[in-house]
């Protein structure tokens, strides 16, 4: 490589080094410390040169493969979330004893819009959703989902079939947001990078709180534990939720205060009654009416 071009290389370096702390900047309105009277080192020259361009174009190299490995992370939290959601919703579902009224193409679009609608409000951290990658694969998902649906009529088996096709399509869409994701955001996915870069100086190898921290702001949420979790109550309660709304219209029951206080209550107890039962009890009361309680030894 001439010499030349790895200098005029290295200074393009250093100015894209400036980018993750005007876009830190402006997201924390914090000032951009002045480098004025600061003397800077002379610049490299010759194989120097040459050996500190190599040591950051493989830095970056193993830096995007870091910011790759966490989207991909985060995307497999969702997806182990609806799969685990649909698994728990097929036992709950096969035990009501209108299944079969309800296993209607009818009820799996409502269920399929609704469901995946709520998995975007609750899978994407601080995002603007219309011009999100996930709301986009979200869409599309649905798009295709709800246009390939066979009527069940009435068939149980049929009807969780095509929930479980829908599922499957919907997790194939949003497997292809890690490589969409450094072409639809360049500077952020470039300022993650550097962020990890700066970290090491630190000798830490985990992803800092700065990167996640612009990954945020395009929809990429930090798959932790309690990310997980709370995922999976979500769906499996946005499910039950829709089956509800949806007896109520056919039979109408009146059992029910609030829908969403009601579908989480049941998506706990069957979750974990024991670890759950505090979370139940108060749910409960703001969502049931006393006759259809599941703990009627809630203290208070």
């Amino acid at each position: 490589m001439n010499k030349n071009f790895k200098y005029i290389t290295l200074v393009l370096l250093v100015i894209l080094v400036s980018i993750p702390y005007l876009g830190r900047t402006a997201m924390a309105q914090e000032p951009v410390k002045s480098f004025e009277n600061e003397i800077l080192p002379k610049p490299p020259e010759g194989d120097a040169l040459e050996g500190k361009v190599d040591r950051v174009e493989t830095r970056l190299l193993v830096a995007g493969l870091e910011v790759r490995n966490y989207i991909e992370d985060s995307i497999g939290a969702i997806q182990d979330g609806q799969t685990a959601a649909l698994d728990q919703f097929n036992i709950w579902y096969r035990k009501r004893k209108n299944a079969e009224e309800l296993a209607s193409k009818g009820v799996a679009e409502e269920l399929l819009n609704f469901v995946y609608n709520m998995i975007v409000k609750k899978a994407i951290p601080e995002a603007t959703l219309l011009e999100d990658l996930f709301q986009i694969a979200t869409q599309k998902a649905l798009q295709e989902m709800i246009s390939e649906l066979k009527p069940p009529g009435g068939d149980v088996n049929l009807f969780l079939d095509e929930l479980k096709a829908a599922k499957n399509k919907y997790n194939a869409e949003i497997a292809k947001i890690p490589n969409e994701f450094p072409k639809q955001y360049p500077a952020v996915f470039l300022s993650a990078k550097w962020e990890y870069l700066f970290s090491l100086e630190n000798d830490s190898h985990a992803l800092p709180a700065e990167a996640k921290k612009y990954l945020s702001t395009k929809g990429i949420s930090e798959p932790t534990d309690t990310f997980r979790a709370e995922l999976l109550e979500n769906i499996f309660a946005s499910y039950i939720e829709r089956i509800m709304r949806s007896e109520q219209t056919l039979y109408k029951n009146n059992f029910v205060i609030s829908y969403p206080a009601a579908a989480m209550a049941e998506a706990l107890f069957r979750l974990d009654p024991v670890k759950n039962k505090q979370r139940i009890c108060k749910l409960q009361r703001k969502g049931i009416y006393s006759n259809a309680w599941r703990f009627r030894d809630c203290n208070g």
